[in-house]
């Protein structure tokens, strides 16, 4: 019974201290390799048909492409066209569903300079955080996943998400017609590609819906009633409430737009909050809302400064 005590201390223990140890990412700033390699880029912009997006861009060509046939028939016009245009090389697919921060394309192409970079992903943050759940989602996307991602870069691990990810056309072409199909990232990584995490190119969103894991509340509910029965102390309670107060004091100190008080709601509601929802925030799409891909034409007839949807 002792052994299977100090066991069941131990695995309670680890995940707090894991998350003290990713909270130390949360100030590494990942850095471009020679950005100044990057002249000469375009970008295509895939969004959903319901978004509309402006950005500017005075460096880069910007082009939008409205989507609905999935992001691998997107991929199949944009290769063509780039082909046609002789610019497949230095041709770049963003896939944005929000309202990125102005510089973001200048951001994203400086990490583009690095030597076998094929992809770059954003740091995405929730834009409605009137609701405690929109804080919830926040806190989830803009502290713990983007420490998460900081500490990938330094590891060389950088996830894709399904709003923010920039990835080269030559790299999609090396994977076929349909590079989109499975996981891009480890397809990526398979065909010795790197992926950077471009934190300082920040896209806003709306708040995804919370889906309810059908097992999670009975599996955390049992799990400390378990370990009470074993411990005899209310360890867990602290175990349980330690990761949440640091990302709550990690998004305090890191952006300053809620209250203490509200914040530490948010911090004690946090480990409820992931035992409840189902939903990862890194999690790789394939397909975005489904009708045939069609091009927006260049701003103002100018490929070199804009693109907006009419």
């Amino acid at each position: 019974m002792k052994a299977m005590t100090l066991i069941a201390i131990a695995l309670l223990l680890a995940w707090p201290l894991y998350n003290v140890f990713l909270a130390f990412f949360a100030w590494r700033a990942p850095r471009p390799r020679q950005p100044e390699h990057t002249t000469g880029l375009h970008f295509w912009i895939v969004i959903p048909a319901s978004r509309e997006l402006a950005l500017d861009s005075p460096e880069y060509p910007v082009r939008t492409l409205v989507a609905e046939d999935g992001l691998n028939a997107a991929y199949q016009l944009i290769r063509d066209t780039a082909f046609e245009q002789g610019i497949e090389r230095r041709t770049v697919i963003g896939v944005l569903d929000g309202q990125p921060e102005p510089g973001l394309i200048a951001e994203v192409a400086r990490y583009f300079g690095g030597r076998n970079v094929g992809a770059v992903q954003c740091r995405v943050r929730i834009h409605a955080q009137t609701s405690l759940l929109g804080f919830l989602q926040n806190l989830e996307f803009a502290v713990v996943g983007d420490s998460s991602q900081r500490m990938r870069d330094l590891i060389g691990s950088v996830e894709l998400g399904e709003n923010g990810q920039f990835v080269r056309l030559d790299a999609l072409a090396r994977l076929g017609d349909r590079p989109w199909s499975g996981s891009l990232e480890h397809r990526l990584y398979q065909a010795g590609m790197s992926i950077r995490y471009a934190t300082d190119a920040v896209i806003s969103q709306d708040a995804p819906p919370v889906r309810l894991g059908k097992w999670a509340p009975a599996v955390i509910s049992g799990a400390l009633v378990a370990v009470t029965l074993l411990t005899g102390t209310y360890v867990w309670l602290a175990a349980l409430l330690v990761p949440g107060l640091i990302w709550g004091l990690v998004h305090r100190v890191r952006f300053g737009d809620s209250s203490w008080w509200r914040t530490l709601v948010v911090s004690v509601l946090y480990p409820i909050y992931l035992g409840l929802r189902r939903r990862s925030p890194t999690c790789v799409t394939n397909v975005v809302p489904s009708a045939q891909p069609r091009l927006l034409p260049w701003a103002g007839g100018n490929p070199g400064l804009s693109a907006r949807r009419p």
